[in-house]
């Protein structure tokens, strides 16, 4: 009873313990529009759709811990699951330096087994490695396009085209290590964290 009791106050706790706090407003006037086609300058409106791709990504973060935490302190405490039966979410996904190693470990890998099994095992099969790494990416791509439609917030291939991108991107780091850097990966604080987040605000 006594862990039951602490897990609940750790996830209660949860939020304020994170890095960046994001309070977002959404105002929907008719169809969604891509945010690439604000009447901006080039520069103005390319800053501008990083930023709000960075507040979409945090807003995506704090919604899915919000309600991984919620079900969990339900689970655990009414349902008397093991605490263990709810290992963390995410692991610090802003630490991230690769895209490997964002989409790899640190962001959620709920749809992982999905993802692999439909486009990832088929694709490797028909084209190797490279293929299995785009497949597994193409059917997120899938997933979120259906997944926004359903919402009414847009769905084209084109809209979440970031997902497949971020597979070339993996593909990119792989060839960096083997081919330009052999034994080097794509890392650092500072240049594979930039890089990283560069990809992520496709």
């Amino acid at each position: 009873m006594q862990h039951r009791a602490s897990f609940s106050m750790v996830s209660l706790s949860m939020p304020s313990q994170e890095p960046l706090a994001v309070s977002v407003r959404i105002s929907a006037r008719g169809k969604a529009t891509s945010c690439w086609t604000l009447p901006l300058p080039m520069i103005p409106r390319y800053l501008r759709v990083l930023e709000i791709m960075y507040l979409a990504t945090w807003l995506a973060y704090f919604a899915m811990q919000w309600g991984y935490h919620s079900l969990s302190m339900v689970l655990v405490s009414i349902f008397r699951q093991h605490s263990s039966q709810w290992p963390p979410l995410f692991d610090k996904p802003w630490l991230s330096t690769s895209l490997s190693e964002i989409w790899g470990r640190r962001w959620h890998q709920m749809p992982r087994f999905t993802f692999t099994s439909c486009g990832g095992i088929p694709f490797a099969y028909l084209f190797g490695r490279p293929g299995g790494i785009l497949g597994t990416f193409l059917t997120s791509d899938i997933f979120h396009a259906i997944e926004f439609h359903a919402v009414g917030r847009g769905g084209t291939a084109m809209a979440v085209m970031g997902f497949f991108m971020n597979g070339v991107g993996v593909l990119l780091e792989r060839a960096w290590s083997k081919e330009v850097s052999p034994g080097h990966r794509v890392r650092g604080m500072i240049w594979g964290w930039i890089w990283t987040f560069s990809w992520m605000a496709f």
